[in-house]
């Protein structure tokens, strides 16, 4: 039979090592959104310096470039601003049911 110490000690991890893995899956997490966003903010302008000919040319797609990646950027924020609502959404929801 089980008795009620041996319940409360059913997960062989310790809690100290839960809340540290729990803290560095939560570091690695935010570090990795951080630099999604940093890319998305600064590599269209990256991207459109290097596609620039080093010299003036007849034709250039400098100005389509940078056009089309202003709209990958504000399809990208869009993105995250409905995937962050439905987050919190599903979150609360979540927790209501707890």
């Amino acid at each position: 039979m089980s008795t009620p110490e041996n319940l409360t000690q059913s997960s062989p991890i310790p809690l100290e090592k839960k809340s540290r893995v729990k803290t560095a899956l939560t570091l690695l997490f935010a570090g990795a959104l951080l630099g999604l966003g940093l890319v998305s903010i600064y590599m269209p302008r990256v991207i459109a310096w290097y596609a620039e000919p080093p010299m003036p040319m007849g034709v250039t797609c400098t100005s389509s470039i940078r056009w089309a990646l202003e709209k990958m950027q504000m399809a990208q924020a869009y993105s995250v601003a409905v995937g962050g609502v439905l987050g919190l959404l599903i979150g609360i929801k979540i927790a209501s049911k707890k």
